[in-house]
């Protein structure tokens, strides 16, 4: 299991912009046994997680300087 999600991962932090169907379907591939609302609710979750990660770094770099 930790594989795949690291798999995953490494394939969604490769893409330059991961889109919808991206996330979708890397979920798929490690969570495949979920419905499809749980599945929705991650990737919505996964994409809204990584916006505010990359939100923050200007603000952190802004902030050390």
């Amino acid at each position: 299991m930790q594989e795949r999600i690291i798999d995953a991962m490494v394939f969604l932090l490769a893409q330059s912009s991961p889109t919808y169907r991206d996330w979708y379907d890397a979920i798929d591939d490690m969570l495949g046994e979920f419905s499809e609302a749980e599945k929705h609710r991650m990737v919505e979750a996964g994409i809204a997680m990584l916006e505010r990660v990359v939100n923050l770094v200007p603000v952190l770099q802004l902030q050390a300087a």
